[in-house]
């Protein structure tokens, strides 16, 4: 699918809800609670389908009693949906407690299907019990939700997957992380319709100068550093162009009512 970047003849990936990239587990990708943690990625949202939250991104361990790790939602694209869901991209965090969530982050800025937005989230723990999750919308920061300890004032908000869990309990595999759709360590699927790229997870805290630097080089075809080159710059821990082409049969993706049902694959000629 055309990438994110404009100017750039990079390709992305379009997940039609068949499919999803993963990352085995890897504690590069699961730092501590007490260290902090960025996640950016381009996102092309194709369909309004926002009851359920379609997942694209994914790093959550649910296979046994207590969840770990966190997990994106795209929610309603605008507030004139009847929906009761709030307006945006979502990240929530669980804290190793039942199914309990913790920390959790709505942008509350529309998006619109069929067009491109650069979403990225930044934990940042001051303290366990006193941590920030931020969400930045093109560069800018449109909210930030605090932890301050739960209802006992000492329970952390976020416990990271540790990918130490009994074979019989992970009988799908330690928790990867994975892109357009939950990951392998969960009992069902959230499909996401849409594209990605440019994805990429930094085990520091990007500055809002950062973000917005990412943002404002990924959208000027007259950029003078390579969009790639900046995002390295910053030394994440993995980084996915997201650019490789298929090794199968190329696939016609439908963008109409009938998503997943109307497509095709068809050989490199047509």
């Amino acid at each position: 699918f055309p990438g994110a970047i404009v100017g750039d003849g990079n390709r992305s990936v379009f997940f039609d809800t068949t499919t999803r990239t993963e990352i085995p587990f890897n504690p590069a990708l699961n730092p501590p609670n007490t260290q902090p943690f960025t996640v950016e990625a381009w996102l092309y949202p194709s369909s309004d389908q926002s009851v359920g939250g379609m997942s694209p991104l994914a790093n959550r361990y649910t296979q046994g009693a207590d969840r770990q790790g966190w997990v994106f939602f795209q929610r309603k694209p605008n507030a004139d949906y009847s929906e009761g869901e709030p307006v945006g991209w979502n990240c929530r965090m669980f804290r190793g407690s039942g199914g309990s969530s913790g920390l959790d982050v709505t942008s509350l800025v529309p998006f619109e299907v069929g067009k491109w937005q650069h979403v990225v989230v930044v934990y940042d723990p001051v303290e366990v019990t006193n941590a920030t999750l931020t969400i930045y919308i093109n560069g800018v920061a449109a909210n930030t939700n605090i932890w301050t300890g739960g209802g006992d004032g000492v329970t952390p908000g976020y416990a990271p997957c540790t990918g130490d869990h009994d074979p019989g309990e992970a009988v799908n595999g330690q928790p990867a992380l994975a892109i357009g759709n939950y990951n392998n360590a969960n009992s069902s699927l959230n499909p996401w319709f849409g594209a990605a790229d440019e994805f990429a997870f930094y085990s520091t805290k990007l500055t809002p100068a950062q973000i917005l630097d990412h943002y404002q080089n990924g959208t000027n075809a007259s950029r003078t550093v390579p969009y790639a080159n900046l995002i390295q710059s910053h030394n994440p821990a993995v980084y996915l162009r997201l650019d490789e082409i298929a090794p199968s049969a190329d696939t016609a993706i439908n963008m109409g009512d009938l998503r997943n049902a109307g497509l095709a694959s068809h050989t490199a000629e047509v």
